[in-house]
């Protein structure tokens, strides 16, 4: 993981792993330890919306060549 500040230098701030990591496994075995437990994963279903929301602004603003507010797209 690196990091870089405007006008600054890059500056690692975690090493990568020694082996492969299946995030998607970690994630699936971590929702059905949820389950069992009874307790609410990390990331909840609002963090989950939020960020699908700054994709899909993402997609919208590389396909109109222009920065969107996400307000443009989602108003309240």
């Amino acid at each position: 993981l690196f990091h870089r500040p405007r006008g600054g230098e890059t500056v690692r701030l975690v090493d990568p792993p020694e082996e492969a990591v299946e995030t998607i496994q970690l994630a699936v075995a971590d929702f059905v330890a949820c389950l069992r437990e009874g307790r609410r994963p990390i990331n909840t279903e609002t963090e989950g919306i939020e960020v699908l929301k700054v994709i899909l602004g993402a997609y919208a603003s590389a396909d109109q060549g222009r920065i969107i507010s996400l307000a443009e797209i989602f108003p309240d």
